[in-house]
């Protein structure tokens, strides 16, 4: 299968394994990611790339689709009870999110690697310090130097969502209130809600470890609860 081929197929794909998703039929949404990442895998895409590698136009939208792909699956895992393949998951999509040539766009994976394991209770936050510092300046280089102009997130909400959530596990208040404020700017009253149950789930978890960082959390959360009682 050629790539431009390829290319027609994964967004196809992504389509039916979210609908399953919608219908909480996750082990076919599951299903069909994997078959989708298998063909990726097989057409030997990047079989050529090196850290100094220039990908080509469609080596990039095929790292773009792998990474989402890897994301959906992880995200399908978790909510089908599978935590530690959605960890593998997470920790595979956030290779292409974080190393070069590739450096997609997104955040999903690896915030999720870090996230994922604290809130299944296997890790505290003390211990995904690194992981969280890398995670900080992935998102910050694609909001403040993007590799390519169309993939800046300087007006994604949920770059900045991510973002602040990430400052608060490392304790950084000041700098998570920042990132919170513009993804109020940017977001609605439903994502909104949607991040303060994140962090609400993550302190909870923290709490049962004993995490002092559960305190920061907590205000990250008041923040965000204070925003939805003035939409």
């Amino acid at each position: 299968m050629n790539l431009s081929e390829l290319l027609q197929r994964i967004p196809v794909a992504k389509d039916e394994a979210k609908l399953l998703r919608d219908e909480r039929d996750y082990a076919a949404a599951i299903s069909r990611l994997r078959h989708a990442i298998d063909e990726i895998d097989r057409s030997g895409w990047d079989d050529d790339v090196t850290a100094e590698s220039q990908l080509d136009e469609p080596q990039r939208k095929i790292a773009w689709h792998l990474a989402d792909c890897l994301g959906m699956l992880g995200g399908n895992f978790r909510r089908n009870g599978e935590l530690d393949k959605a960890i593998e998951s997470f920790d595979r999509g956030s290779k292409y999110e974080q190393d070069k040539p590739y450096r997609v766009g997104t955040s999903y994976s690896t915030v999720n690697a870090i996230i994922a394991p604290i809130e299944g209770k296997l890790r505290d936050a003390a211990s995904q310090v690194e992981a969280l510092a890398r995670a900080v300046a992935t998102i910050e280089q694609q909001i403040y130097e993007p590799q390519r102009a169309e993939e800046g997130r300087s007006g994604d909400r949920w770059a900045w969502a991510d973002l602040g959530q990430c400052k608060l596990l490392l304790g950084d208040f000041d700098g998570a209130r920042a990132a919170y404020q513009r993804f109020i700017e940017l977001g609605d009253r439903e994502s909104i809600r949607s991040s303060r149950d994140v962090l609400i789930g993550l302190q909870k978890a923290l709490i049962d470890k004993h995490d002092a960082t559960a305190e920061i959390v907590g205000k990250g959360i008041s923040l965000l609860q204070s925003e939805l009682g003035r939409k």
